[in-house]
């Protein structure tokens, strides 16, 4: 018996008369278990990884911390088959980028616990498809984190070129009463000039109230009690884009007075961010941050 380059088994002109049970039954086997399951998984945890013949039909799972490439080969370094279908899957925290000199159309950022199919359409032309990996009402998870006794909350490499607009769910305890300051971020460092406008609609018991600040160099995305959780709920329009940042804060803090802060703020810079910063105005919060992209059809 011999097996092809993908690891399929073949009889030999060689191969004895009496074997031949056992060899076709490998051979069946071999169709079955690929019917099923594929060419099976090739689990990649280390910085970067350039895809190899033997992943046609596989699926990569990638896994790394921090921001990393998949690179796809060219025609003439690896002979990919036209055809070839290859998935790859994201289990780790960091995003991965396709790239490689090929052209690779369609998705080209895969975030944590995201997925794309990629297929060889030319001699050196790529598909990269997402594949779903969305829950309930269009929202594809991306990532989360939790954090404690903090004075920022920093969350880079979650805004993409693969979405549009994203929610963030935030849920919060301060180590005192304090406003709830947000920045955009990019390559893991804060946006710090006065760029940002807050507009604010806050409802207590039977009293209403706004307010307005501009050239900010925060802003202001609601109010954390540190006698109860508090719930925000953030809609971010286009922060990967570069054009001006827009984003809807609706929150609710102190479950057991029900007060809602709804906030608008807009950061006027045309510049494309990966991430954001959660800041109390003092002391410290402790909670969980989880982040999702809407996605675009």
């Amino acid at each position: 018996m011999a097996t092809t380059t993908y690891g399929s088994p073949y009889v030999q002109s060689s191969d004895l008369v009496s074997g031949w049970p056992t060899a076709s039954q490998n051979v069946a086997n071999r169709i079955d278990d690929v019917a099923l399951k594929g060419n099976g998984v090739n689990a990649q945890t280390g910085a970067g990884y350039t895809l190899v013949l033997t992943d046609a039909g596989k699926t990569v799972t990638v896994s790394n911390g921090s921001a990393q490439n998949l690179t796809i080969p060219t025609n003439a370094s690896v002979a990919f088959p036209t055809g070839t279908l290859i998935r790859v899957v994201n289990i780790g925290a960091g995003t991965w980028t396709l790239t490689g000199t090929p052209t690779i159309n369609g998705t080209t950022a895969i975030p944590n616990k995201g997925a794309v199919q990629l297929l060889k359409t030319g001699t050196d032309t790529w598909w990269a498809s997402a594949m779903d990996t969305a829950v309930g009402g269009g929202l594809t998870y991306i990532t989360s984190s939790s954090f404690s006794a903090s004075s920022a909350v920093n969350v880079n490499n979650c805004f993409t070129s693969t979405y549009d607009n994203y929610r963030v769910i935030l849920t919060v305890v301060g180590s005192t009463t304090v406003n709830l300051q947000l920045r955009m971020r990019v390559s893991a460092a804060d946006a710090t000039g006065a760029n940002y406008t807050y507009q604010d609609l806050k409802a207590d018991g039977a009293t209403v109230a706004g307010a307005r600040a501009s050239s900010q160099t925060v802003g202001i995305i609601g109010y954390t009690v540190n006698t109860d959780p508090n719930a925000y709920s953030l809609d971010v329009y286009r922060p990967a884009i570069a054009t001006p940042t827009a984003i809807r804060s609706v929150s609710v803090y102190g479950y057991t007075s029900a007060t809602i802060w709804d906030n608008a703020i807009t950061h006027s810079l045309s510049t494309a961010y990966d991430g954001f910063s959660i800041i109390p105005s003092t002391g410290t919060i402790t909670g969980t941050v989880r982040v999702y992209g809407y996605r675009n059809s």
